[in-house]
């Protein structure tokens, strides 16, 4: 591995930061079974040091998806764990018109209305990288995981 002064090793590593650059290997990885959450994707990293970061990945978590935003809510303000959240709820509609529940949280609805505030234009496409997946109410829905995930909103074009 080469370095590059941009690249943190992973002893420097605080859990307060986010948005860290690491270059690591994958050293070993495998799938296991847990009692309390089902599959999960466990992963072994290294450094250039050697010094090593044990990882897992719930199955519950996807890499992306994708749709046009239909059913948009009003922003809420709620009550999560005696702080106040703001949360926007809506659907996600693929291009052959399945559609599945979504709700935003915290900063990333004051990116949804900030897009809004922009375009004035209610028909966009939202990506979401790294989404969390559940279920509300008895639906499955995706949400966006903690503050790992990106969301990225475009004007969407109807014919």
């Amino acid at each position: 591995m080469s370095t590059n002064k941009s690249v943190s090793l992973l002893k420097a590593i605080k859990p307060y930061k986010q948005g860290w650059h690491i270059q690591v290997k994958l050293v070993h990885s495998c799938r296991q079974k847990t009692n309390y959450g089902g599959d999960t994707l466990k992963l072994i990293f290294a450094d250039e040091t050697g010094d090593k970061i044990h990882c897992t990945c719930k199955k519950t978590y996807i890499q992306y998806v994708i749709g046009q935003v239909t059913s948009l809510r009003d922003i809420q303000t709620v009550q999560v764990s005696d702080k106040d959240k703001k949360k926007v709820e809506f659907r996600l509609m693929d291009s052959s018109g399945e559609s599945i529940a979504c709700c935003l949280w915290g900063k990333y609805v004051e990116q949804l209305d900030d897009h809004l505030q922009q375009t004035k234009y209610p028909n966009m496409v939202c990506l979401i990288r790294f989404a969390k997946i559940g279920y509300y109410k008895g639906e499955v829905q995706v949400t966006n995981a903690f503050d790992a995930s990106l969301i990225l909103f475009r004007t969407a074009v109807i014919d």
